[in-house]
C-alpha cells in the first residue's frame, strides 16, 4: 500500500505566525492539541503523519500525547518547547526542533520516512510500491537542495557543558539585555539547538542517514563561524555530562590566535559562565584536544561585564545587523551548493538493490508497468504547501 505524508504544525497563533515556512509536504495548522486529533481522525487511514508542537499548552509530553490518542500512524513529532527535557529517553521517535533550520529538520525527517519505507518494501520483495517510495523521498531531496533555508542571528550561545535550564536563563537575560540596548531592531538571541539536533535526538536512524545528518550539522557549524552568527558565545558550565560534540566542533572550528577576551564583542568569540564555573570542570575542559584544552577561568566574562561594556557590545550588534540579511542570503546559496553536491554523490537504495539482485541471479527483466509508473512520478509536479 502506497501511503500519503502530510505535515500538522500546532502552536499559538503568534507561535506559528513568528515562523516563515517553507515545507515539502501538505501542511495543517492548529492551534490547539484538539484540533490536531480532530484532523487526523478525518484523514485516510492510508496517511501518515508529522507533528511539530511549537507549545505545549502547560501539558507534560505524556498528558500531550494523550490527547492526541492513537499515534500509529505517526511517524515522527518534533518538539518546540525547550521545556520539556529528556525528549529521548521518553519514547522513540520525537525530536527536539531547531527553529532557525526547521526546513531541513522537517524534510530530512520526511525523506528518512521514504528510504524506510522503499527499504522495507525491497526487503519483502514489493518492488512497485518500493521504488515508488524511493522516487518520494528523490522528490524531497531535490527539492531541498533549492528550498533549504537557515536563519542569521545577533548572537549565538553555544552551550560547554551546560546544563538546560541554565543555558535558557542566561538566553533569556541576554534578550532582555539586548533588548534594552536596541531600540531600533530586535535582536535575535540563538542557541545551537535552534540550528541542529544533536546525533542523540535520532536514535533510530541508520547509519547512511546519520551521515546526512552529519553532513548538514558540519555545513552548518562552517556557515555560522562563517556567515551566520557574527557575535557567538561560548556559555561554560559545570554539567560535566552535557558536553555537546557539536559545540566541540564548532570551537574548532574557530582562529587559532584567541586568547583572553577582547573588549570589542565582534573581532573574536567569547567565552562567558552564568553560574560560577568551578576549577574541576576548566581542568576537564582541558582534558580534552584541540581549543577547549586552551581555556582559563580568566578568559569567561559574565552579563554583568558585559552590561559594564555595553556600549561595545551595542557597537557590536548594530554593525552585525548592517549586513544580516546579505549574510542570510549568502549562506543558503552556500548551503544549497553543498546539499546538492551531498546528494549527487549518494547511491539509491533501489540501485543497490539491483546490483545485488544481478549478482545473485543475473540480470533482471525491466518491467514496462514500472517504468511507467516511475516516468509519471519523475514528471510529477514537486511538492506543495496547503494550510487547508
Amino acid at each position: 500500500m502506497a501511503y500519503d505524508l502530510k505535515i500538522i504544525v500546532c502552536g499559538y497563533k503568534q507561535s506559528i505566525f513568528d515562523i516563515e515556512w517553507c515545507t515539502p509536504l501538505p501542511t495543517k495548522f492548529e492551534d490547539n492539541p484538539e484540533g490536531v486529533s480532530k484532523f487526523i481522525r478525518k484523514q485516510l487511514a492510508s496517511v501518515r503523519f508529522i507533528l511539530i508542537f511549537l507549545d505545549v499548552f502547560g501539558h507534560t509530553l505524556d498528558s500531550l500525547l494523550s490527547l492526541i490518542g492513537d499515534t500509529n500512524n505517526i511517524i515522527g513529532i518534533y518538539i518546540g518547547d525547550n521545556r520539556i527535557q529528556n525528549i529521548v529517553n521518553n519514547r522513540p521517535n520525537i525530536y527536539y526542533l531547531p527553529r532557525r533550520h526547521i526546513t531541513f529538520s522537517i524534510t530530512s525527517h520526511a525523506i528518512h520516512a521514504c528510504q524506510s519505507a522503499s527499504k522495507n518494501l525491497f526487503t519483502s520483495n514489493n518492488k512497485g510500491d518500493a521504488i515508488v517510495w524511493e522516487q518520494k523521498g528523490n522528490d524531497l531531496k531535490r527539492w531541498l537542495t533549492t528550498n533549504n533555508k537557515v536563519e542569521a542571528c545577533d548572537i549565538l550561545i553555544i552551550p560547554l557543558c551546560t546544563a538546560n535550564d541554565n543555558l535558557r536563563l542566561y538566553q533569556s537575560e541576554l534578550i532582555d539585555l539586548c533588548n534594552d540596548l536596541c531600540e531600533d531592531f530586535e535582536p535575535r538571541v540563538c542557541t545551537l539547538y535552534d540550528y541542529m539536533c544533536p546525533d542523540e535526538s535520532y536514535p533510530n536512524m541508520s547509519k547512511e542517514e546519520k551521515n546526512f545528518i552529519n553532513n548538514d550539522n558540519e555545513n552548518i557549524c562552517s556557515l555560522l563561524t562563517e556567515k551566520l552568527a557574527r557575535i557567538r558565545i561560548y556559555l561554560v558550565g559545570n554539567d560535566e555530562t552535557n558536553l555537546n560534540k557539536w559545540s566541540s566542533f564548532l570551537l574548532n572550528k574557530e582562529p587559532e590566535n584567541f586568547s583572553q577576551n577582547l573588549s570589542r564583542y565582534d573581532e573574536q568569540f567569547t567565552f562567558a559562565e552564568y553560574e560560577p564555573v568551578t576549577p574541576r570542570t576548566i581542568e576537564r575542559l582541558n582534558g580534552y584536544r584541540g581549543h577547549l584544552e586552551r581555556i582559563k577561568k580568566p578568559m569567561l566574562t559574565t552579563l554583568d561585564k558585559i552590561r559594564e561594556n555595553s556600549g561595545f557590545f551595542f557597537y557590536a550588534l548594530d554593525q552585525g545587523r548592517v549586513n544580516l540579511e546579505q549574510r542570510e542570503m549568502v549562506a543558503n546559496s552556500m548551503l544549497s551548493q553543498r546539499t546538492m553536491n551531498y546528494h549527487e554523490n549518494c547511491t539509491d537504495y533501489s540501485n543497490e538493490f539491483r546490483k545485488t539482485e544481478e549478482a545473485q541471479h543475473g540480470p533482471t527483466e525491466q518491467n514496462d508497468n514500472l517504468a511507467n509508473e516511475m516516468n509519471q512520478m519523475i514528471q510529477s509536479p514537486a511538492p506543495i504547501n496547503s494550510s487547508d
